[in-house]
């Protein structure tokens, strides 16, 4: 992500080609293996190296080849939402308005939804009941609960940067070594307690669906708490979002749980905690907004969250 990043802010020239097969057969060995990671950073990296292979093959100039690699850069294809891809290009990626690379990038996530609507079928990533949520107490809980995942997402991300600090430390150490300690430490999750490692979409849909118990989801939420820094230090190829979504999750429910024992009078179904949980998380660790929004909603079809998703999301940027 951040040689894309640095490509089309002209600090580096070059996207080398051979990042397709490495990051296509890298990520189907990482994320088969039942690695707890994402493949949300695999499209990315791959379609924007498709847009400047693309790119350099028409031989067009410099600022259509930005152009291309920032449309090919959209998340349409991870996650099945076209809008959030489109968005993260300019929240993330650009962190500015452009009109020729908004025409390329919806055109982009446009194309992309098509053809996985005909090899696939249409249909949401996560299935949500009908939701309903009072003005109050419901907004003002959202509001307390979008403080905690702030402080949540802060306590993530220095976690994230000590573990890059840590491996930098270790560069007397093989990576073959390396790669074999995080292999056992994956082999040990996945004996012990299976439900924790893998991508995280059964684990995000039966927290959804209320199917575990409070203690059943703090241990979730603190094994993927370590895992994801974890994996991301030895520079494996995926995603961070994915296993965001998934501490989200949990996070809210658990929040649902306490609600639930301290106020049994308040109403709120435990979905609309668990769907504000990732969208909220995403935003803190992230800093977009409206990406992570539109990326929930679009996940979900949960519309009727958009009003707790920007209150909670506000108060977690303030955090």
């Amino acid at each position: 992500m951040q040689h894309i990043e640095a490509v089309l802010q002209g600090e580096q020239r070059s996207m080398r080609a051979v990042v397709l097969p490495v990051k296509f057969i890298g990520g189907v060995l990482v994320i088969g293996s039942g690695l707890a990671l994402g493949r949300e950073g695999l499209t990315v990296q791959m379609g924007a190296t498709f847009g400047h292979w693309l790119a350099h093959q028409f031989r067009l100039q410099e600022g259509d080849i930005k152009v291309l690699i920032a449309a090919g850069a959209g998340l349409a294809a991870a996650f099945n939402a076209p809008l959030a891809g489109a968005i993260f290009v300019f929240e993330e990626l650009l962190r500015r308005f452009n009109v020729r690379v908004a025409v390329a990038t919806l055109s982009a996530c446009g194309a992309a939804q098509a053809v996985m609507h005909a090899m696939i079928g249409s249909h949401l990533v996560f299935s949500v009941p009908a939701i309903e949520i009072d003005l109050f107490p419901g907004y003002l809980l959202f509001c307390i609960f979008g403080g905690l995942i702030g402080l949540l997402g802060v306590i993530y991300s220095q976690s994230i940067i000590a573990t890059l600090n840590a491996a930098d430390r270790m560069d007397s150490i093989s990576v073959e070594l390396r790669a074999a300690a995080v292999g056992a430490i994956v082999g040990l999750f996945a004996y012990f307690w299976p439900a924790t490692v893998g991508g995280g979409e059964p684990l995000v849909q039966d927290a959804l669906n209320g199917g575990y118990p409070a203690m059943t989801i703090a241990v979730v939420l603190v094994a993927r708490f370590v895992l994801g820094p974890l994996f991301y230090a030895p520079g494996l190829p995926w995603g961070l979002f994915a296993p965001m979504l998934v501490i989200g999750a949990a996070a809210g429910a658990l929040f649902g749980f306490a609600v639930a024992t301290v106020l049994p009078a308040v109403t709120i179904p435990m979905a609309a905690h668990v769907v504000v949980g990732m969208g909220a998380l995403f935003v803190s660790v992230v800093g977009a907004p409206l990406t992570g929004i539109a990326l929930v909603v679009e996940m979900t079809g949960a519309t009727a969250l958009f009003v707790p998703l920007l209150t909670a999301c506000a108060t977690t940027l303030a955090v």
